[in-house]
């Protein structure tokens, strides 16, 4: 049971991202008893119920992205799953709703003998960056910090030109160095577009000013 529901499982689950099926047939044999691969994934599940799945990341929705069962041996099979935790450390860029992610393949071992899991390793094969949603979380940030005075502007066209302006004289992209040096840390592939970052948070800095303007001028 897990949060008071049954966990079932599928009599032919389809993994939609490792683009692998369980197949019916025989998996391997553990004290002469043939054991399915639909087995095998009851076995994973069981051991998670009981709380003894040795990864605490792993959550019950992470169960679902199973790769293929690989027999290594003795009873034992390795097989991994799909994880997409948040690119981020800092609270400023982990708000419900940012959708930049690592993709990370967590591997296992499975002994069928004693039933048990060993976690062997994980490797980050991917990394999604959404430019537009961080660079607009960049520009609530500094504008909910910074209100300029409007006293002095009169016309929209007056306040497109103190926007741009002003968008050009922050310091934007200070929030995120660090976050994309923890990242190429783990993903040293990750290629980091520091022009068309700080093009885009400044046009979204910019229309959030003006927005900003035409609420309080009306």
């Amino acid at each position: 049971m897990l949060n008071g529901k049954s966990w079932k499982i599928r009599q032919r689950p389809k993994i939609k991202r490792s683009g692998h099926r369980w197949r019916d047939g025989v998996a391997g044999i553990k004290e002469g008893v043939m054991i399915m691969g639909l087995d095998l994934i009851k076995m994973v599940v069981a051991i998670f119920e009981k709380g003894e799945f040795p990864d605490e990341s792993i959550k019950e929705r992470h169960l679902s992205q199973f790769s293929s069962f690989q027999n290594i041996g003795d009873g034992k099979y390795e097989f991994s799953i799909i994880r997409h935790p948040t690119c981020f450390t800092s609270m400023q860029f982990r708000k419900e709703g940012l959708i930049s992610y690592k993709e990370v393949h967590c591997i296992f071992e499975l002994d069928t003998k004693n039933e048990k899991i060993i976690s062997k390793n994980e490797k980050i094969i991917g990394v999604h960056f959404d430019y537009d949603q961080i660079a607009q979380s960049e520009a609530d940030a500094t504008i909910y910090s910074y209100y300029p005075d409007f006293d002095n502007i009169h016309s929209k066209k007056e306040m497109e030109k103190f926007a741009k302006a002003e968008s050009e004289n922050l310091n934007f992209g200070e929030l995120i160095e660090a976050e994309i040096d923890d990242i190429k840390n783990s993903y040293p592939e990750f290629e980091f577009d520091l022009d068309l970052y700080l093009g885009k948070v400044k046009a979204c800095y910019a229309l959030e000013l003006i927005s900003k303007w035409e609420n309080v001028s009306q």
